[in-house]
């Protein structure tokens, strides 16, 4: 969106902190809510959240308003608070005491791969879908692209990601609804 509308460096910056500002505001509930609820089913919302709010953020174009982005990533943030909170206390409840210091180490290192390997994807992602709107010889750089190069990145970007998580979604659905099931017998 930055590079789209020309937008400040400082712009840039206020705009991706909407995200984690929305984060830390759901997570703080979703804790509450998952005690009173269970941790699979404030985390699946949570994962539907992210699905619906990284399909608004395909949709993103050159004619995006500030108030657009805003709409646009603020499920992703409530679904990211949401899903965050309650998996990590999913994973940590089902560890034997003994283990609990080992267990939060392994989760916290898979949770840093698992962004690091995921801002990797969408980079290339959004490289490689970018490069392919520009002339095979034509030395541009992503930040000089042309911007309807940029938006057909962005947007090819967000639909795979959204891809990547109905599949999540659906898996998590499954072990809900299997949850539940093993709870009634």
């Amino acid at each position: 969106m930055g590079l789209v509308n020309h937008y400040s460096q400082q712009q840039v910056g206020l705009l991706i902190a909407v995200l984690p500002v929305l984060a830390v505001c759901t997570g703080t509930v979703a804790g509450f809510l998952a005690d009173r609820f269970g941790a699979r089913s404030i985390s699946t919302i949570g994962l539907v959240c992210l699905l619906i709010g990284c399909l608004a953020l395909s949709t993103f174009s050159e004619k995006l308003t500030v108030l657009g982005y805003i709409l646009r990533v603020f499920l992703f943030g409530i679904g990211f608070g949401l899903f965050q909170p309650p998996n990590q206390s999913a994973i940590i409840s089902s560890v034997p005491p003994q283990f609990i210091s080992v267990a939060s180490g392994l989760w916290f290192f898979s949770r840093a791969l698992g962004q690091v390997i995921g801002i990797t994807l969408i980079g290339i992602l959004f490289s490689h879908f970018t490069a392919s709107q520009l002339q095979v010889d034509t030395s541009i750089s992503i930040t000089t692209a042309p911007v309807e190069a940029l938006v057909f990145g962005e947007q090819a970007s967000f639909r795979i990601v959204s891809v990547i998580l109905a599949v999540t979604v659906g898996i998590s659905g499954f072990l809900w609804k299997r949850q539940n099931q093993e709870l009634r017998v």
